[in-house]
């Protein structure tokens, strides 16, 4: 408006500046008496202006505006060095200048506004601005004594080619005049962030180029500095940002779709914008969410339904069966007699178990750093466990970090800090460099490891016996190597928020909750499991201890003034535990030990020949499993033994195995000698599977 960029806010307070070095701030009368600060306290006293932050009232303008510093670390200003006094070349100068305020052309305002005060701040801020913009810090101080005069309704036209001129026909379009400069122009006017032309009674008319809009094109639009149609104005959110007309603008309602339309932004339902929301991340309808085990055989699968719903089914989970195949068996009038089983043997099922053998905890921060020599910080596990803070005997890591600095390695911090995984953390200041030989305040978090946590164990899988003739029995163990996925729960800090400033008023306070901060475009969860707060100039000092009434839960932080004494809430910040469930590192591990054990079908043999050689036929027999994790050969030959014998009687051979003796042969001829000659030969082959 004018020269001048105007905020005004719902709550009563506006913002006026000159997009130089001036800068007015107007408060609603509702304030009156009740704000503090560098600008007073608005009682319409200027002798109790200089009230400190402790509320006592001084003359020294340095122990004032030291009381108000907004970092305790800050020094405090010593002394008032005049800029004149040390640009003394500047001097006269800025007071020839400056005295344009006293002239004659001030003269119907000095009975109303004193022209002293604005005169010594001319000199002031001229003497000043001595590396460059030496007429902006004098235009900008005589301008703010032409506003004073203007809100006491005294209109001054002090501007002139030669002192702080402005050219408002930069604006006009070739051939037009439609800028023109009004040292006290109209307050308010149609413009397309303000389609009704209406603003606050307090807003004086102040000076700057102004155009005169045609009827035909009634709205000015401050960003192209020209007079449009309402079309083309397009629309402003909340935040203050442009759209056009019919272009899209994204909305946080879900299933609605907004839409900009003749300045006015209209939300409509629409079934394709629906998402469902979960861990911070967004599904469209029909997509599944994740799948999951109940651990007693159950499988629950979420899939994001309509309207934006999470569906939620639970069945119980596949486990395949086992068939076994039982071919005939062939027998003859060979010599041996085989035996053939082959089996199918399941493949192993091992049931997901949600599991966290391992998991962090939070960030402790028990201490507060102590001064002089012997203190420092201390976050020891002995002093953490005293606070009252589980934490496991002997932790697997350790992370330290300091609380100002938390996304900097404790290597980068530049202090010498003990973090060791066996007793904790601690910090000396005798170890510190610098003029402040202090520790800053540190947090630990620690890595604690339970594997009894996982009660998954593995499902036993015997392969069904197969039995060979005339084969020694062999076992053949086969392990099965399976991969146990689990879930573990991640948590994590988040670093200090802080989203919103105390608004004065009954009405104002400081909103710290989840939804504000989210929207103020923090990162951190929706739903935290445990929430901090503390004030910012009182970090580490409890709630309970500041004298204020707040709320703090894991909804974040309120502060309402009506309910303090004075009635303003101090500044606060919060920081949130989030947790969300993660793949955790799997091990390979053998569950399903399967044991495969060949067996011979007990057989007692009688055999008596001729004195000559009859060698014994060999057998051959192969056993072929139809398992993915075993394959198993045989080959069988008869071994060789010699017997002889002088006199004309039998000679007879027996072999026995210690089963119970299911089939005997006897064949009996009149022999002197007896040789059988029988060879075996056994491989086996055991494949493992990974």
């Amino acid at each position: 408006m004018g020269i001048y960029l105007v905020i005004e806010a719902n709550n009563g307070l506006i913002f006026m500046w000159d997009r130089k070095t001036s800068l007015f701030i107007k408060l609603s009368p509702k304030y009156k008496g009740r704000v503090c600060g560098l600008c007073g306290n608005y009682d319409g006293n200027a002798n109790n202006d200089f009230t400190t932050r402790c509320h006592a009232v001084v003359v020294n303008p340095l122990v004032f505006g030291n009381s108000w510093k907004d970092l305790p670390s800050c020094p405090d200003a010593q002394s008032i060095t005049s800029p004149c006094t040390a640009n003394p070349y500047r001097q006269a100068w800025a007071q020839k200048q400056c005295s344009i305020i006293q002239s004659d052309v001030f003269s119907s305002c000095h009975s109303i506004v004193d022209p002293a005060p604005y005169y010594d701040a001319c000199v002031f801020d001229s003497c000043a601005c001595d590396t460059g913009g030496d007429c902006e810090c004098f235009c900008t101080a005589v301008a703010a004594y032409a506003e004073s005069c203007n809100q006491a309704s005294i209109c001054i036209r002090w501007r002139t080619p030669k002192i702080c001129p402005l050219f408002c026909d930069y604006y006009n379009p070739p051939g037009e005049c439609e800028w023109h400069y009004m040292p006290c122009g109209s307050p308010c006017m149609k413009t397309c962030r303000s389609p009704s032309g209406s603003c606050s009674t307090q807003m004086p008319p102040l000076e700057g180029c102004y155009p005169k809009c045609p009827p035909a094109q009634p709205y000015f639009d401050e960003d192209t500095m020209t007079c449009v149609l309402k079309e083309q104005c397009g629309c402003y959110d909340k935040e203050g940002r442009h759209y056009n007309n019919s272009e899209k603008v994204p909305t946080s309602e879900n299933c609605h779709t907004c839409t900009c339309s003749s300045m006015n932004i209209q939300c409509n339902y629409d079934a394709q914008a629906c998402t469902c929301a979960y861990h911070g991340n967004k599904y469209p309808p029909g997509n599944t969410i994740y799948n999951t085990t109940d651990g007693h055989g159950n499988c629950i699968t979420a899939v994001c339904g309509k309207n934006g719903t999470i569906d939620k089914r639970s069945y119980p989970c596949p486990v395949p069966t086992p068939t076994t195949h039982m071919p005939t068996t062939i027998t003859g009038n060979q010599p041996t007699t085989t035996f053939v089983f082959s089996s199918t043997t399941p493949e192993p099922h091992t049931v997901t178990v949600t599991c966290s053998p391992c998991e962090w905890s939070p960030w402790y921060d028990t201490s507060f750093p102590t001064l002089g020599t012997p203190g420092g910080d201390s976050e020891t596990y002995e002093k953490i466990r005293e606070a009252g803070h589980k934490i496991c005997a002997k932790p697997s890591q350790i992370q330290c970090r300091a609380e100002k600095f938390p996304n900097v390695t404790i290597d980068n911090v530049g202090q010498v800090v003990q973090c060791n995984v066996a007793k904790g953390l601690t910090c000396r200041n005798e170890d510190q460099t610098g003029p402040l030989a202090l520790c800053f305040n540190y947090q630990v978090k620690v890595l604690c490891c339970d594997y009894s946590a996982c009660p998954t164990k593995p499902t036993p899988s015997t392969t069904p016996p197969t039995s060979t003739a005339n084969s020694p029995t062999i076992p053949t163990t086969t392990e099965h190597f399976t991969k146990t996925p689990c879930q573990e729960t991640l948590c994590y800090w988040s670093p200090w928020m802080n989203s919103d400033y105390p608004e004065y008023g009954p009405g104002g306070g400081d909103d710290e909750t989840i939804k504000h901060i989210i929207q103020k475009g923090f990162k951190t969860c929706e739903n935290p499991v445990e929430v901090k707060c503390q004030a910012v100039r009182y970090p580490g000092v409890p709630l309970k201890d500041l004298v204020q009434k707040v709320t703090c839960n894991n909804q974040g932080l309120l502060c309402e003034n009506k309910l303090q004494y004075p009635p303003i809430c101090l500044n606060y910040e919060i920081k949130t535990k989030c947790c969300k469930m993660v793949k955790c590192n799997t091990t390979t591990k053998p569950t399903t030990p399967s044991t495969t054990i060949p067996t011979i079908p007990p057989s007692t043999t009688t055999v008596t020949t001729p004195s000559t050689t009859v060698p014994a036929t060999p057998s051959t027999t192969t056993t072929t499993t139809p398992s993915t994790t075993t394959e198993t050969t045989t080959t069988t030959q008869t071994p060789t033994t010699t017997s002889t014998t002088t006199t004309p009687s039998t000679t007879t051979e027996t072999t026995t195995t210690t089963q119970p003796p299911t089939t005997t042969s006897t064949i009996t001829t009149p022999s002197t000698t007896t040789e059988t000659t029988t060879t075996t030969t056994s491989s086996y082959y055991n494949t493992f599977n990974y």
